[in-house]
């Protein structure tokens, strides 16, 4: 890898050849050399010459492993047959998976051909749940001992994903018809003809927008508290306003440890964070710690919490149709049927989650996958003491030295498909769905000439990839190009149904990057930004960040969950000797604040050209952000250029002092009966995925 990317980059000069060293996807027509095929029957690639079966695919990647030790020549393509290929555990690549010329080639049959870390459940039969009719099944033991309380966090019936039973802290509107109320700093609402006294709380406070929602608090099926923290911040938690409760009583008599408390909006408006209950007593609530401390932290200021927007997961709340509850006491999982569904049609086809990463690619060189779909896997850090307390784009705190725990005290999220330290690795018309990780796939540490292309992603608990680390230190961070993840390739991808967890995530997120391509995708339905690139804020100055092209993508209705982000959001100093460019892409219904175009602290040396915003109304057309005062914290030397917007508030330059140039020659608001000109209606044609769930050859 060092000899490959040291001839596209020099020291820290760094000198940049044109993308385009292609990683050809295999022929359709080639030999399959190995097939697997699951235990069910299906219907096997057809094969020209004869080809080693086997029954899982951890023997295939041994037969492979043998055949390179053997001195394999050429391409060498594993046949994956239709069915659902269940994994027992990861399935783990490393340094000795890598061929000595040629490619691997993992070729499935589209969406017919399942990769899953799941487990099916299987006898469900009538019982009742709180009085009402449900159908009951025992929860597998793998899927139930797989996490640290023993919590199934998801669960798939007839291809769709169950909601987890939930009961939300009911906002109760302002006393006129407006949704809006005036907040102070500390998210409390100011008494004004908007707000009353009777309404404490504020929910979704922006300040120059002021935006929010004041909440009484105590909703229908929420016990009414107030918050309550040892001076020491150890120690946090609730007190019920009525000790006697009976919700309250219920949840105490079984293991509260998989009731989960999350705050949307309210700790922070671009976060939604999640502790568990480590105890109830005498009607005081107590978090699990450290995870109450961290969010004290992250509200930034000592305390008491605020009382949670939604709980999950508690007992003793009626099931609507299409959700579930998890009896870890009992062992037994609990389902409202949607119309239709009977004890049979739910036994045939529902699935959980029994593994957290399904394919992992640790420094290999020259794999493809095609023609895949990865189904099933979860995530349990919500779950942990540390909890999931995140603080942009599903970084989170945590204990130094625990699994996953990064950077000190920060954490990167993670994903079910992971790549990291890997060069030349294709992964094309695949499909990623029913997704419980914070991100579907990840490539990483160190990482050059990775491709994504023609995937469709969807049911996913957070985004679709993410790409680049944030750690200041290393990789991106490092003075070595070598350690860069580098010419990263995410092309004609499809993504949808997004942040059904993990409002936080972006759809796309990424880190310090180097010469990536992201471009023509389809991104919808994200919690947060749509893409998000870098971190910083202006604080730190990576050398590996930098020659980043963002162009065609189609982005509409994201921002579905949180506030304070866009539909494009960067921030974090670049390399200034390599700047990024941001070019026809077209975003609309990105109808929260704060902008469509989003340059946030420390954005640096970008160029923003022949875009398009439409019906955003809430969200300024751009914004370039001054930063809170020094020249580092603010975003530098950016530029934008024809530039069209219709439905979106005005933009906003608030860094001109720090060379922030707009050509307002070439900006355009169009008010109707204006309408696009042609020019900008090419941008709207000419962006998006051009095909999605096809192999295709990948330039990277």
């Amino acid at each position: 890898r060092s000899t490959m990317f040291l001839a596209l980059v020099t020291a820290v000069g760094v000198t940049v050849q044109a993308r385009g060293a292609a990683v050809a996807v295999a022929d359709a027509s080639q030999v399959c050399h190995h097939r697997v095929q699951p235990p069910s029957p299906g219907s096997a690639p057809s094969n020209r010459e004869r080809f080693t079966a086997h029954s899982s695919l951890r023997t295939a990647r041994d037969a492979v492993r043998g055949a390179l030790r053997a001195g394999w020549s050429g391409d060498l393509v594993v046949c994956l047959g239709e069915g659902t290929h269940v994994l027992a555990g990861p399935l783990a690549f490393t340094a000795e998976d890598t061929p000595p010329n040629g490619r691997v080639v993992w070729r499935g049959a589209g969406n017919n051909t399942v990769v899953s870390g799941g487990v099916a459940v299987t006898g469900w039969a009538p019982a009742t749940l709180g009085g009402a009719p449900v159908l009951a099944a025992p929860a597998p033991a793998a899927a139930a001992g797989s996490g640290p309380t023993g919590v199934i966090r998801q669960l798939w019936v007839n291809d769709r994903r169950a909601s987890r039973v939930k009961v939300s802290n009911t906002p109760t509107g302002p006393t006129n018809a407006s949704s809006k109320c005036t907040c102070d700093l500390g998210g409390a609402c100011i008494p004004s003809q908007r707000c009353t006294p009777a309404f404490p709380t504020c929910v979704g406070f922006v300040p120059n927008k002021e935006w929010g929602k004041c909440t009484a608090g105590g909703g229908p099926g929420f016990p009414a508290m107030t918050g309550w923290a040892s001076p020491d911040g150890v120690n946090v938690g609730f007190t019920a306003t009525n000790p006697a409760d009976p919700i309250l009583e219920r949840w105490a008599q079984n293991s509260t440890q998989a009731i989960e408390f999350t705050w949307p909006i309210v700790i922070r408006n671009w976060i939604e964070p999640r502790c568990t209950v480590a105890s109830i007593s005498g009607g005081n609530i107590t978090l699990a710690s450290p995870c109450g401390g961290f969010l004290v932290k992250r509200t930034g200021k000592t305390g008491p919490l605020p009382p949670p927007v939604v709980v999950e997961a508690a007992p003793h709340f009626p099931l609507s149709p299409g959700s579930f509850y998890h009896s870890t006491d009992s062992g037994v999982l609990y389902y409202a049927p949607l119309p239709g569904e009977t004890a049979g049609s739910v036994s045939a086809n529902a699935w959980v989650a029994a593994q957290e990463v399904l394919v992992s690619y640790d420094n290999v060189s020259n794999h493809v996958w095609e023609g895949v779909q990865f189904s099933h896997a979860t995530w349990h850090q919500a779950n942990t003491a540390d909890g999931f307390v995140d603080s942009q784009t599903a970084v989170h705190a945590c204990t130094a030295g625990t699994p996953g725990c990064n950077m000190g005290t920060s954490g990167e999220p993670t994903a079910a498909v992971r790549i990291a330290r890997c060069s030349d690795v294709a992964i094309t018309g695949c499909s990623f769905q029913h997704i419980g990780q914070p991100y579907a796939l990840s490539i990483g540490a160190g990482s050059h000439r990775v491709g994504v292309r023609n995937c469709t992603f969807t049911d996913l608990s957070g985004g679709f990839v993410k790409a680049g680390s944030v750690d200041p230190d290393n990789w991106g961070g490092s003075t070595n190009p070598d350690e860069w993840d580098a010419l990263i390739d995410v092309t004609d991808n499809v993504a949808s149904g997004q942040a059904v967890e993990y409002g936080g995530a972006a759809g796309f997120f990424g880190g310090y990057l180097f010469s990536a391509d992201i471009s023509h995708n389809t991104v919808s339905e994200a919690g947060y930004s749509g893409f998000s690139l870098g971190w910083g804020w202006g604080t730190v100055y990576p050398p590996g960040f930098g020659n980043n092209t963002v162009s065609y993508n189609r982005i509409f209705d994201v921002m579905t969950k949180m506030k304070d982000g866009g539909g494009i959001y960067i921030n974090g100093a670049t390399n200034g000797s390599h700047p990024s460019t941001v070019h026809h892409n077209w975003v609309t219904r990105d109808e929260h604040v704060f902008a469509v175009y989003y340059c946030d602290n420390g954005c640096s040396h970008y160029t923003f050209t022949q875009n398009v915003a439409t019906n955003s109304s809430v969200a300024w057309a751009y914004f370039f952000t001054g930063g809170p005062g020094p020249k580092d914290l603010a975003a530098q030397n950016d530029s934008i250029d024809h530039f069209w917007y219709e439905g979106d508030a005005d933009p906003v330059n608030n860094c001109k002092q720090y060379n922030c140039v707009e050509d307002h020659a070439t900006i355009y608001k169009i008010v109707p009966p204006q309408t696009m000109p042609a020019e900008a209606i090419a941008i709207e044609n000419g962006a998006g995925a051009r095909s999605a769930g096809t192999p295709k050859a990948l330039a990277t």
